[in-house]
């Protein structure tokens, strides 16, 4: 019995690959929090809520609030959060 090209049996098996994506990723991979995942803000994850939180040093209802005026970008809610800062209280 020789060997037979991916999807040979299932073509739908083939399809990830076909496509240049691995069937054993997750698009929000929780071991893999790099630069490309800290350009947005999702405030329903709770380890970016968590690691937003810190590092703008803000609560969770300040980090909603900002998301919900500004936006998920990060760079914008930094601003949001920089201009709040600046203003007097």
């Amino acid at each position: 019995m020789g060997l037979t090209p991916v999807g040979a049996r299932n073509p739908f098996r083939a399809l990830p690959v076909l496509l240049g994506r691995r069937e054993d990723t997750m698009a929000d991979n929780l071991q893999d929090r790099g630069p490309e995942d800290r350009a947005r803000i999702n405030v329903n994850e709770h380890h970016e809520v968590r690691y937003w939180t810190k590092k703008f040093g803000v609560s969770e209802e300040q980090l909603r609030a900002a998301v919900a005026e500004v936006g998920v970008r990060a760079d914008q809610v930094e601003v949001y959060f920089a201009a709040r800062s600046r203003r007097p209280q």
